[in-house]
């Protein structure tokens, strides 16, 4: 028994089903978390290690090698980036997109880099950090910035207090704030106090530290109680410090540290300064969890920052980079159009179709939706602009199945059966061909799943959305629909509706021009392959290709690095000038200004570095304003001649999908001086194309170093080793942790001792440090070797073991996009490994993502077009005739060429997604209009007959499935609802691709059925079989009880 037939006498089963799932439908899209764009592991791990004061060169050799020559051999791993820089070295790990199990390989590469531990100092290894990275961990959802007439510890309080109440917000990861302080205690010592005393500093770290102690000392009985010991030696306040103890005696005298050093109450240096509108701030950034909502984050953040303002009104609190500003924007771009879609799909069909049966059409679209939303929901899935995009896809083609049991069922109607009758047979007619019309539409897209790397992941929600919607859809139409049109199906009145006369006239062309073209049957297929073949060569030398169009986004984000080594004040200078001048600009295109000073974004992770900062720009909004491409060239110009600007860099914007810088080349070798000149040559190349903007590469000279170059044979007389050097001089520098305490709130506070800032900022005082030997004689540094200043590099970068400098650059993409700069550098240094021998320049960012993505992208449409065939191949029981289908193919993929040269776009990857779901869309028509030919000739018609008449039976519902298809995406393709620059080129592209496509469907592929029949006769005639007769003979016996050999 067919499904049709048992569940049209199914009713209360069928409703209850059908109102089952619009409950839980509904119940499952209120509680899905909502988010810009789908989250994914990028598979990739950061590790950094700090090792403060070191230069890179020492960080590179004792750190970065080490850890790199471990890591190196383990399975999975596509590439490694290890970068050192002055006091940090860090590696970034991307395994492979295709890797088993991530977390095993994490805990892999945990055990490795413990394993180098003892190869590296010791400061170093107890300071070593693994993060995993996501797409929703590298950007904050929201800033909140605090400002006002606050001391920097009400500043730290309240923000210290905003985090503690941010991170009970649900689905909140993360929370880091800038420009805040910790309280620390420096003991800054006087050398000349400490050499009248015949002290070394190292005797301050010694004292200081064996003085805080809190080491219970056991339990003791007395008599009837028991007693804890404990000495209380444990500093609780910094004025105890002064009082410990250097050296005593008996006679009651003692040197103490206030002798002979100052004990100051302070905060730690600055490493980053925030302002908000050129004021000083304390910046806030929120990081969500995985499958968090956005939205549900920031209404929730709004509110308490809302109750802050209130409490601390002399405290000005302000959100910027408001993520769900773009996802909100994005949202309702999609779901108006979403809306606006299915709108237009309802209203064609009750204009073509009457309201009754529009209704029972339409009704699958939201019983589709609803079906895919319940196994989201179940699986963990997020609203997103891609998973919204493919209802939109799928919201015309979702009454496509409905349509063609519809129409066959009405047409059983006029018949004169009954209505259970007419909906059982009507349905199980046609149940084949739709079950095998969406089988292949679902075969096009879930091939997309095999898309390799980071894109690969990202698209991955596209094809499930798709599947599940037109499996939810196919189930409505072959179980729900048939049962509702054995209770509400009705034919129309007699009278002649408008859209009847309409189609009345196409048929009468249809019939005329068919019969003409079937007379020229071969002239007709070879000029349209001819047509379609140098019209499709002459669209692709056209046509400029890219990876994604750049949505545009509520803010931007500019990177800015000075000359290396420059202090942070220098830097904060430098923003506040650029924030000054941005600030100029419209008030209605620039909303408000902030900065960080001395923190940088690279290589997916924040870093800090007193010569670089971040601008964040939030922009007014978009109506009315010019786009982002054309306020970024003004503050390029606003700030062009602001001296002391080594680069600046606007980032890639987090609203669209996770790609690449547009250009990014890497010159390999081993030689920093001559890559650095190699890098250089193509900086100034870039430069000077036009389009190409924000030109910089990663190497630049450090900052100076000031060698201590040691005589080690006196050392040794000495009996001094460069660990007892090194110490002195990092004491003096940079200041020694002697211990912690915990003060009055609980909070943790560093005791550093250094020398006062007078006795260590000139060489010769350096010179002065004494070093204390075993023999208890004060050698200054002076006896021990001397000084040296030498240039440093500012960071040393290594790509799989070997040294690489990486040049970026941004693209405006309408002089140049990303693919045309690159191809450009491709040709200029084609022999690059033949002019520069064992130098090497390769390809990054955008340029290796689209690559990899458009390569992945031809395997999945292969393995596409094969199921499809299969598919095909089992529903005709012919080799021959599923390549007769799939001729409408090639003619869609001409549609969507033609289409984006029409529009003036580019073909992007999305462009190229449009081909390969075009593949299982455009041959549906053909397959039903092929079926319904066999039968025709089956039921005794000539050739002939059987093409005439069954293109005629199928013109209606050919023409009404591609529209409605059409119209589901129209309001996304034209930008009614609102314009998303990322999926528009793919609605386009189904949009002409199968219109094309219906062309061929209705007046080509009878033209070939004919010479495909022609041909397999001939065949059959020169191997000596007989003609086709008893084939058609048994598909009769197989027909024998089918309406159409009544009807035909």
């Amino acid at each position: 028994m067919s499904l049709p037939r048992f569940f049209v006498r199914q009713t209360v089963l069928v409703n209850m089903l059908m109102v089952a799932v619009f409950v839980a439908g509904i119940f499952a899209l209120g509680g899905m978390a909502v988010e810009q764009n789908p989250s994914i592991d990028l598979d990739a791990v950061v590790i950094v290690v700090n090792y403060p004061g070191a230069s890179p060169e020492d960080v590179e050799k004792l750190i970065t090698l080490p850890i790199e020559d471990r890591i190196a051999t383990l399975p999975d791993i596509d590439y490694i980036i290890g970068a050192s820089y002055e006091g940090r070295a860090s590696f970034y790990v991307q395994y492979e997109a295709d890797i088993d199990n991530f977390d095993q390989a994490v805990l892999d590469l945990k055990s490795e880099v413990d394993k180098a531990k003892p190869e590296i100092p010791k400061d170093a290894a107890d300071s070593i950090w693994f993060i995993k990275i996501a797409t929703d961990e590298v950007w904050p959802v929201m800033g909140i910035v605090l400002g006002g007439e606050y001391s920097t510890d009400g500043l730290n309080d309240i923000a210290e207090a905003l985090k503690e109440e941010l991170l009970d917000v649900e689905d909140v990861g993360s929370i880091q704030i800038y420009g805040v302080k910790n309280r620390e205690i420096w003991v800054e010592a006087d050398r000349a106090r400490l050499d009248a005393y015949s002290l070394a500093i190292s005797d301050i770290t010694a004292a200081v530290q064996a003085a805080n102690i809190n080491l219970p000392a056991g339990r003791v009985e007395m008599g009837r109680e028991e007693f804890l010991v404990r000495p209380m030696g444990e500093i609780g306040d910094p004025g105890e410090i002064g009082r410990v103890v250097l050296r005593g005696s008996l006679d009651g005298s003692s040197v103490r540290v206030g002798d002979v050093a100052e004990v100051r109450d302070t905060f730690e240096r600055d490493e980053i300064q925030s302002r908000l509108n050129g004021k000083p701030s304390v910046s806030v950034r929120v990081f969500m969890k995985r499958g968090g909502s956005v939205v549900d984050i920031v209404d929730e953040a709004r509110e308490i920052v809302d109750r802050f303002q209130r409490q601390i009104p002399d405290v000005d609190l302000s959100i910027r980079h408001d993520a769900s500003k773009d996802v909100r924007e994005s949202v309702n771009v999609l779901t108006t159009n979403a809306l606006t879609g299915v709108a237009l799909v309802t209203l064609l069909l009750t204009f073509t179709m009457g309201w009754r049966a529009a209704v029972l059409a339409a009704l699958g679209i939201p019983f589709a939706f609803l079906t895919a939303f319940i196994f989201l929901y179940a699986t963990g899935g997020t609203i997103n602009t891609l998973s919204l995009f493919a209802f939109i896809l799928v919201s015309g083609m979702l009454v496509d199945d409905a349509i063609i049991i519809i129409e066959n069922v009405y047409a059983h109607l006029e018949q004169g059966k009954n209505r259970i009758q007419a909906a059982i047979d009507g349905a199980e007619q046609v149940m084949w061909p739709v079950f095998s019309a969406i089988t292949t539409t679902i075969a096009a897209f879930l091939p997309l799943l095999l898309m390799q790397g980071v894109i690969g992941k990202f698209l991955a929600v596209l094809p499930v959305v798709v599947s599940l919607a037109l499996a939810g859809s196919l189930f409505q139409a072959l179980v729900v629909l048939p049962s509702h049109l054995a209770d509400f199906a009705k034919l129309p009145e007699k009278k002649e509706r408008l859209s009847d006369r309409f189609f009345s006239w196409l048929l009468r062309i249809y019939k005329r021009e068919i019969n003409r073209l079937l007379d020229h049957k071969y002239l007709t297929t070879l000029g349209t392959m001819a047509v379609t073949v140098a019209a499709t060569v002459v669209a692709a030398s056209i046509l400029r290709i890219e990876l994604f169009p750049e949505e545009s986004s509520s803010s931007e984000r500019l990177l800015v690095r000075l000359p290396i080594g420059t202090k942070l004040e220098e830097t904060d200078r430098v923003l506040m000038e650029i924030e000054r001048r941005i600030a100029t600009l419209p008030k209605h295109e620039v909303d408000a200004v902030s900065t960080l000073a001395g923190l940088v974004v690279e290589n997916q992770q924040w870093l800090h570095s007193s010569d670089g900062g971040m601008v964040t720009i939030d922009l007014g909004d978009k109506d009315g304003r010019r786009s982002n491409d054309e306020i970024k060239d003004s503050i390029r110009a606003l700030i062009a001649d602001i001296p002391g600007i080594r680069s600046i860099y606007f980032g890639r914007s987090d609203s669209g999908p996770p790609t690449g810088s547009p250009v990014e080349l890497r010159v390999r070798g081993e030689s920093l001086e001559r890559m650095r000149g190699l890098a250089q040559a193509i900086v100034d190349d870039l430069k000077s194309v036009k389009g190409v903007s924000d030109v910089q590469m990663d190497f630049s000279e450090g900052k100076k170093e000031l060698r201590f170059l040691p005589d080690r044979v006196k050392m040794s007389a000495y009996g001094l080793t460069m660990t007892q050097l090194a110490v002195t001089l990092r004491t003096a520098v940079e200041g020694w942790e002697a211990t912690k305490f915990r003060d009055e709130k609980g909070d943790e506070v560093k005791v550093l001792v250094m020398y006062r800032e007078t006795d260590r900022d000139e060489v010769d005082d350096l010179k002065r440090l004494t070093v204390s030997t075993p023999l208890g004689v004060f050698v200054p540094l002076s006896e021990l070797g001397e000084f040296a200043v030498a240039p440093g590099a500012a960071a040393i970068a290594r790509r799989d073991g070997k040294r690489a400098i990486t040049v970026t650059a941004n693209v405006n993409q309408t002089d140049i996009n990303s693919d045309e700069a690159n191809r450009y550098v491709r040709e200029k240094y084609a022999d690059f490994a033949v002019r520069y021998p064992g130098y090497s320049l390769e390809f990054g960012g955008q340029a290796e993502e689209q690559q990899e993505s458009f390569q992945s992208l031809v395997k999945a449409f292969i393995v596409a077009l094969i199921l499809i065939y299969l598919i095909l191949g089992t529903q005709f029981h012919s080799f021959v005739q599923p390549l007769i289908v799939m001729l409408t193919v090639p003619f869609s993929i001409l549609g969507v060429a033609i289409g984006l040269i029409v529009s003036q776009l580019t073909f992007s990857l999305v462009a190229g997604i449009s081909v390969v779901a075009l593949a299982g869309v455009v041959v549906n028509d053909s397959l039903v209009l092929v079926d319904f030919i066999n039968k025709a000739r089956a039921a005794g018609k000539t050739r002939r007959e059987a093409l005439v008449m069954s293109g005629m039976r199928r013109m209606r519902p050919i023409l009404l499935t591609t529209i409605t298809t059409i119209c589901g995406l129209l309001p996304l393709a034209l930008g009614f609802g609102g314009e998303s620059v990322t999926w528009q080129p793919m609605a386009i592209g189904i949009c002409w691709g199968i219109a094309f496509a219906t062309f061929l469907t209705l007046f080509v592929i009878p033209a070939f059925y004919s010479i495909f029949d022609d041909w397999t006769n001939a065949m059959r005639r020169w191997f000596g079989r007989q003609s086709t007769d008893r084939e058609l003979a048994e598909h009769a016996a197989e027909l024998r009880d089918d309406t159409v050999l009544r009807e035909l």
